[in-house]
């Protein structure tokens, strides 16, 4: 995030959901970690695991409708809706399961009126 302001950023960390388009060797139960770049190094920011954990305004169920954002459809999917200052964030997805499957890791700006800060969207899947 570079800029001055604040940017709300909607994390999802997606197994089961995959379903839907033939994957079905998916993670069934991801986490995300969320971490943060402070004076060069790497530290935990943020961690979520079943999105219905979060609360208030960091449930993902408050992003519904936004444009592109697809929600989970399995509570224990992970998803974080997080008001990050600007800097370097990772988003990682782990897994407890003992054999390497698919999951898809997705990080939206959520629109806001400033535009004194950028934020880009990535998507990625990979086998976890």
């Amino acid at each position: 995030i570079t800029g001055t302001e604040n940017k709300t950023v909607a994390f999802m960390g997606k197994g089961k959901t995959m379903e839907s388009q033939g994957i079905t060797d998916y993670v069934a139960d991801p986490a995300l970690i969320i971490y943060k770049l402070t004076d060069g190094a790497w530290g935990v920011y943020r961690t979520i695991d079943n999105w219905g954990d979060a609360t208030g305004t960091e449930n993902i169920s408050t992003v519904d409708g936004e444009e592109g954002i697809t929600l989970p459809v399995d509570a224990s999917e992970a998803a974080i809706v997080l008001d990050l200052a600007p800097g370097s964030y990772s988003a990682i997805l782990t897994s407890t399961e003992a054999t390497a499957k698919e999951a898809l890791v997705e990080a939206y700006e959520i629109p806001a009126t400033d535009e004194t800060s950028r934020f880009l969207g990535i998507s990625t899947r990979g086998l976890v």
